[in-house]
């Protein structure tokens, strides 16, 4: 098994309910205010996104962090699997911040009186690994780790 490298976090985690799956499935449909945009909205519910038969499409509803990230599962008869990735929106958000160093680099390169600096680049690099590393990174595992909780006392299911 190959591990690729992904310029956005994702988590890929298999689950084993503890019921049975239409129980779990009745659960999760109760509590998810149906909607086929993922968008951040007041309810009363825990969930907003799409439920199927055995697959859904969620957000937390959790204002301001619930739309960071996306759930996406599937359900078999006793086990199932969720990936959690980071919100299309937010990933728009997030290159363009990776891309704004390598653009002010390029700029502080062709401007006459600086010319090329090997610093320049290293800042740049730097930058952009504080980015990836330390905002997205740690805001990725805070806001899943919520929302996976959440799911977990919805669906009533033990990780694997």
């Amino acid at each position: 098994m190959t591990k690729t490298i992904s310029i956005f976090p994702v988590k890929v985690k298999k689950f084993k309910l503890m019921g049975t799956l239409e129980e779990s499935m009745e659960r999760l449909t109760r509590r998810t205010e149906i909607a086929y945009t993922l968008t951040s909205r007041y309810t009363d519910r825990s969930f907003i996104g799409e439920v199927n038969h055995k697959d859904f499409r969620l957000i937390s509803s959790s204002i301001g962090k619930g739309a960071f990230c996306v759930m996406t599962g599937q359900l078999n008869s006793d086990h199932g699997v969720v990936r959690v990735e980071v919100h299309q929106v937010f990933r728009y958000l997030f290159g363009l911040m990776l891309i704004a160093p390598l653009l002010a680099f390029l700029y502080l390169s062709f401007l006459p009186e600086n010319g090329f600096s090997f610093l320049y680049l290293l800042v740049a690099v730097g930058q952009i690994l504080m980015i990836r590393f330390i905002f997205l990174g740690i805001l990725f595992n805070l806001f899943s780790k919520e929302s996976l909780n959440k799911l977990r006392d919805t669906l009533d299911f033990e990780w694997v």
